[in-house]
C-alpha cells in the first residue's frame, strides 16, 4: 500500500523534481483514497524504473534472472529470481531476448504466483526496458498470466506497461531487434484489447531534455541521464495519480482517470509549467502543451482515442468561468476529438507563482516515422556488425597463399622410445662369421 504520509516516503531526488501541487497537504490528507497499485518489474531496466515508483510505498515484485542486477535494491523484499538448471551457474541473458523468453517459460509458475498475488490491485504497472534480454523476453509470459488472472477477477485491461526505448547511440543490433520485437508484441496486445495503455519512454528524447535543462541535483549529488529518466517517470506517474485527490471547479475522479489508463493504446504525457495571467491565451497554452511539451515520448496526439487535461493553479489564483469553459473544448480540438476525454480545473493550496497544464493522450498506434527510424537503426547496426565480421574472412583470404607450418605433413624422424626390452642380450640367429682357424 502507498505510504500514509510524505514523511514515510523515501523519495530522494524525486522530491526536488516533483511539482509542488503533488506534495501539498490536500494530497497528503487523501493518500489513502489513491487507487491501489502493484508494480511488477521485468529485467534490470524495468527494475530501476519500478524501484523509483516503489519509493511512494506501492507494492513491488522485482523479476530477473541475474541476481547481481537486483543487489542495488536491497530495500525491496520481493525479488523473484528466474532460474534455469540447464545453464549451471550462468546468470542473465547478455541482451538475448530469446534466451530471456526461454527462461521465463521455464519459470511459468513464478509468474502465475505473481498474477494471483496482484489480482486485488486496482492497477498493475509493468516497467520494462525494451532493449534488454530478460526484461523484454519476459513480456509474453508476464502478460499472459497477469492478464488472464485479472480477466478472471473481472478487472480487464487494468494492466499498464511502462516501456523504454534504447538511446540511439546503442550500437548492438540485438538490442534493437529486442526493442522492435517488444513493440510488436505490445501492439498485438493493444490490438486484441488485452491490456490498457503503454507508457512509452524514448530515452533519446529525455536525454535531450536533460542536456538542455539544468542537471538534476539533490543534496549536492549529480545524476546521470538514465537516473534522470527513471526519476522523471516516477514523478510524472505520481503527479497524474494525485489529480483525483484534488478538488476544483471541475474535478477528475479516479474512475475517469482509470478509464484513460485502461484504454488500449500508447499513452503520452504532456506537462507545461507557465505563469497564469488574465491576458493569457489558453488556446496557445494548450496547443503548446500537446505540441511541444511531451515528457516521455513524442506520439501522434491528434489521433487520440482517449485523453485527459488538467489545469492546476496555486493558492490565490482563481480561474474565471470563461477559462473553465474553454479547457475541455480546446483539448478536444487538439486531440482530434477522442471518444474518451476527461478534464479538471483545480486550485490547490500550494504556494507557487506558477500554474500547470497536464495532458494525457492515448493513440491506437505508434507514429510511422518512429517505427521507420527504429527499423533503420536496426538495419544500420546489423549491417555494421556483418561488415566487421566479414573482415575476419577477408584477412583469411589475404593469407591464403601463405604456406603455414600447420598445413605441412610431418614425416617420421626415425627416433623412437627406448624400452628395457631393447637392452636384452641379442639371441644368436644360427649364422656366424667364419674364421681362419675353422678352415
Amino acid at each position: 500500500m502507498i505510504k500514509s504520509s510524505f514523511r514515510e516516503m523515501d523519495l530522494g531526488a524525486i522530491r526536488s523534481a516533483i511539482a509542488p501541487f503533488a506534495l501539498g497537504t490536500e494530497v497528503e490528507q487523501r493518500l489513502s483514497n489513491m487507487p491501489d497499485i502493484n508494480i511488477v518489474t521485468l529485467g534490470q531496466g524495468g527494475g530501476r524504473k519500478g524501484a523509483e515508483l516503489a519509493r511512494f510505498g506501492w507494492d513491488i515484485w522485482m523479476v530477473n534472472s541475474a541476481t547481481v542486477d537486483m543487489m542495488e535494491h536491497d530495500w525491496i523484499d520481493r525479488k523473484i529470481v528466474l532460474v534455469d538448471p540447464d545453464r549451471g551457474k550462468i546468470e542473465g541473458t547478455a541482451k538475448n531476448a530469446a534466451v530471456g523468453h526461454a527462461i521465463a517459460q521455464k519459470n511459468m509458475k513464478e509468474f502465475k504466483k505473481i498474477a494471483i498475488e496482484t489480482q486485488d490491485a486496482d492497477l498493475v504497472v509493468i516497467p520494462v526496458a525494451l532493449g534488454g534480454g530478460q526484461g523484454n523476453g519476459s513480456i509474453p509470459t508476464a502478460a499472459e498470466w497477469i492478464v488472464k488472472v485479472r480477466e478472471m477477477a473481472g478487472k480487464s485491461r487494468t494492466v499498464v506497461f511502462i516501456a523504454s526505448l534504447p538511446s540511439r547511440d546503442e550500437s548492438n543490433p540485438d538490442v534493437w531487434k529486442n526493442a522492435l520485437s517488444g513493440l510488436k508484441y505490445l501492439q498485438e496486445l493493444i490490438a486484441r484489447k488485452q491490456i490498457g495503455s503503454v507508457m512509452l519512454i524514448d530515452n533519446e528524447l529525455i536525454r535531450n531534455y536533460y542536456e538542455k535543462e539544468n542537471r538534476l541535483k539533490y543534496h549536492n549529488r549529480s545524476f546521470s541521464a538514465l537516473d534522470y529518466s527513471n526519476i522523471t517517470v516516477a514523478k510524472t506517474f505520481f503527479e497524474i495519480m494525485t489529480l483525483p485527490l484534488l478538488g476544483g471547479q471541475v474535478s477528475l475522479d479516479s474512475a475517469e482517470l482509470m478509464e484513460i489508463w485502461s484504454t488500449p493504446g500508447w499513452i503520452t504525457v504532456n506537462e507545461r509549467e507557465f505563469s497564469f495571467t488574465d491576458e493569457i491565451s489558453l488556446e496557445h497554452e494548450i496547443e503548446s502543451l500537446f505540441g511541444k511539451n511531451e515528457v516521455l515520448a513524442s506520439l501522434n496526439v491528434r489521433n487520440s482515442i482517449a485523453g485527459g487535461i488538467a489545469l492546476i493553479t496555486g493558492k490565490g489564483k482563481s480561474v474565471s468561468p470563461v477559462i473553465i469553459d474553454q479547457v475541455k473544448p480546446l483539448a478536444n480540438k487538439f486531440l482530434g476529438k477522442p471518444s474518451v476525454l476527461h478534464s479538471a480545473v483545480i486550485q490547490t493550496n500550494s504556494i507557487t507563482t506558477h500554474s500547470y497544464l497536464i495532458g494525457l493522450s492515448v493513440s491506437p498506434k505508434l507514429p510511422d516515422s518512429l517505427l521507420e527510424s527504429l527499423m533503420m537503426k536496426y538495419e544500420e547496426e546489423k549491417k555494421r556488425k556483418e561488415e566487421r565480421e566479414s573482415n575476419a574472412l577477408q584477412s583469411l583470404s589475404a593469407l591464403g597463399g601463405f604456406d603455414s607450418v600447420f598445413d605441412q605433413k610431418m614425416s617420421a624422424s626415425g627416433r623412437k622410445q627406448v624400452s628395457l626390452d631393447d637392452l636384452e642380450p641379442i639371441k644368436e640367429t644360427g649364422k656366424k662369421r667364419v674364421t681362419l682357424d675353422e678352415i
